[in-house]
């Protein structure tokens, strides 16, 4: 198995890239990132931002992703979202209380009444 073999805790092709700096400590930072690629892969309809199993790891420590299989009226929001979930900074990744507060998540009646808040 891949933690057999490193060390290192996870599934393959979903391992935030700072799991494999032995200086880094962990923290939830790493289940946000994971979380994130799994918001896109059920976005997407099966989809990783990160590409095809054989080169997912090595993509994950390179940065190196793309949002394109998003669709629908959502879609710039859920990539506003998963960009900051994925990033490979995770000083910049959102708490999970800030990632529940997303307007992503938000009810229609939530965001017409913002739209409106803002708008007057």
């Amino acid at each position: 198995s891949f933690t057999a073999q490193s060390g290192i805790l996870g599934t393959e092709g979903w391992i935030a890239p700072e799991m494999f700096q032995d200086h880094t400590r962990v923290t939830c930072a790493v289940d946000i990132f994971s979380m994130g690629c799994l918001i896109y892969y059920v976005l997407s309809n099966g989809c990783h931002p990160y590409g095809p199993p054989i080169r997912r790891q090595s993509n994950i420590e390179a940065g190196d992703y793309c949002l394109r299989g998003l669709k629908g009226d959502d879609r710039y929001t859920a990539e506003h979202l998963i960009n900051t979930m994925i990033s490979n900074n995770y000083n910049f990744r959102p708490s999970a209380h800030e990632v529940l507060s997303h307007c992503l998540f938000w009810s229609p009646s939530k965001q017409l009444s913002f739209f409106q808040d803002v708008s007057d």
